[in-house]
This record gives structure tokens, sequence and C-alpha cells, in this order.
């Protein structure tokens, strides 16, 4: 299978699009600081515009993230305002629908790969230090702090962009970076939401330190290999390779091309937007005829598709396990 490696955003300047943050495959991407929602499937070529909410709210909003609720088959994008408010939308119905107030403090970026038991985790720009990382759930509908894996407060010394969520094997991973970001240390939750289950996995040291500016971090892992290599970031302009055997690291092929980037790790679906949508508008911005071959002869069962195959899906394997949830990784 070939993967193109353009893609048409469904916006006239792709410099004003943002990734926010992925659910089961679909991806949910933003316009400008509040001019747009998408959420769509970069495979498929789909999308589908999620209305703006109400106009006459004047504040903009500062928290957006897609999630997914399994016991009723359906997509969701929360989203919280500077007034405390919060909205939520259910693909398929048209309408936001207000649930109250979000917790207090101000909210960061969702990570890119952060949906585990039904929920977003994130962690917001301040906290108290006993309980900083934050949670919302798409079924309930309720939002829910997680305590840390410390004993008492985070050291002063720390800032929230020190702190990088994901999802490595079905558990909550929470990485904590160091002094100049040269070494951090592994915590995964084994026992989701009990805080003496925090264990710590991996302690890397030695990396070469970032010296610039004290909140721009230089390491980030996004996927985790089998045979015990992670890939990193590096001050967004490259990815790097670290053994964890020998203790190094190595560059990859993967650098820069005009400017800084975002790298993660995205685990692919073929979910169609069609079988998801309830009827809202589907737009593809690829015209493939043996696309539509494939879809003519039936479709996959995968998390969020209502319709059944009429023939067995062959699971998809990287060999890879990671910091998305997921078997494979792009």
């Amino acid at each position: 299978m070939r993967f193109a490696p353009q893609n048409i955003l469904p916006v006239s300047d792709a410099s004003e699009v943002r990734l926010i943050n992925s659910c089961n495959g679909l991806v949910c991407l933003a316009k400008g600081l509040d001019d747009g929602l998408y959420v769509c499937n970069p495979i498929l070529g789909e999308y589908i515009s999620i209305p703006s909410p109400d106009k006459s709210m004047t504040c903009l909003f500062i928290f957006v993230g897609l999630g997914f609720n399994a016991r009723t088959n359906e997509y969701k994008v929360l989203q919280t305002y500077s007034n405390g408010q919060s909205e939520i939308y259910t693909i398929g119905t048209g309408v936001w629908r207000s649930i109250g107030k979000a917790p207090s403090g101000s909210f960061s970026m969702v990570p890119f790969n952060s949906f585990l038991h039904g929920a977003l985790h994130w962690v917001p720009f301040s906290f108290d230090g006993s309980q900083f990382i934050q949670s919302f759930n798409f079924e309930a509908e309720q939002f829910r702090p997680l305590a840390p894996p410390f004993k008492g407060h985070l050291k002063l010394s720390q800032h929230y962009n020190n702190l990088k969520l994901g999802v490595l094997k079905g558990c909550l991973l929470l990485c904590v970076l160091g002094a100049h970001n040269s070494e951090f240390d592994m915590w995964v939750m084994k026992d989701y939401g009990v805080q003496e289950s925090w264990t710590k996995i991996l302690v890397i040291e030695n990396l070469y330190p970032w010296v610039g500016h004290v909140l721009q971090n230089a390491y980030e892992p996004i996927v985790f290999f089998n045979d015990g290599e992670i890939l990193m970031t590096y001050k967004d302009r490259v990815v790097v390779r670290y053994n964890q055997e020998t203790k190094t690291v190595s560059r990859t092929g993967i650098i820069q091309t005009q400017s800084r980037f975002r790298a993660i790790a995205y685990c692919p679906c073929f979910v169609s937007l069609h079988d998801v949508s309830n009827g809202e508008e589907v737009i593809r911005v690829r015209d493939n005829n043996k696309f539509e071959e494939m879809f003519a002869k039936g479709s996959y069962n995968c998390a969020g598709s209502s319709k059944s195959a009429d023939h067995k899906s062959k699971k998809l394997k990287s060999g890879s396990g990671q910091l998305a949830s997921g078997d494979g990784s792009k």
C-alpha cells in the first residue's frame, strides 16, 4: 500500500491549520483561534465540518478535543471557553450542548494521543502540584482530576511544559523532564485512576541538553518499538532514535523541511466518516475509483463503524508498541 505524502486540507491557507488530537484514527483540526473545527480521516481523505457554537458567546475557546463514546457509538467534540463554561458537540446532532463549568485553572493543548478508557487526558497550564492531570470522560460527560505519581507537591521548578502525557500499552504514560531537559523519567499508571499504581519504568539520562528558553522543551518520546528503541522529537526540528541498551541517541532521516514541525505518532484506521457521521455532510478530498470499489464491496468492523463486513478484515501490524493507543504508527 502506498500513501501519498501530500494532502489537501479543508482550508485555503494550510498555515492556519492546527492539529488538535486523534481518536480511533480520526483527527480533529482547528482553523485559526476560533474559526472552525474539522474531523477528518486523513487516510481516506474525508472530513466533516463542525458548525460553530453560539455566536452570542463573545469569549474565545481555550481548549478543544475529540473523543468517542463506545456505549452509544458516537464521536463528540469538547470545547471550553475563557469564561469557564464548556460545551459538547455530538456528531450527527448538529447542535452544541452546554455541560456547565469546566475545572478552574487554565487549559493546555490536549496531547495528540491521550484517549484512554473513554476519556481524554491533559496537563493544564496551572496546577496546585497535587492533582495536575485532568481528564474528561465522553460517556459520563464529566471532568475528573488524576493524582500524580509524586509524594507531596510537585517541585516549583517544574512547569507544565516539562510534563508529557500519552498512552503506552493500554496505560496512561507520564514523562517528566528534568533540568535542562537532558534527562527524564517515564511513569505508567498500571491501575487506571489509582495513584499508588504509578510505576517508574525508565530513566533516560545524559541527553544532549537544550540551553535555550526555559519553557522550550527539547525531547519528547513519540513511539516505542518492541526492540527497545524509542523515537523522540528534538527541538521540534528532527526525530532522533534512543537505544535503551547502549543508552545512545542517533539521528534518523526525519528532519525539518521549511520550518519547525510537530512530529506525532498516528494510528491510521479505515473507518469511513460516512459510517459515523449520522447524516452529516462528508466531503472527500480524493477521487479514487479503487476507493469507491472497495467500499462498494463491504466495510470493516472498527471502533465507530456500525456496518458489518462482508469479509474478514486483517488487522494491520507494525511490530511496535507506542505512545499512541493502537498497534500501528505512521
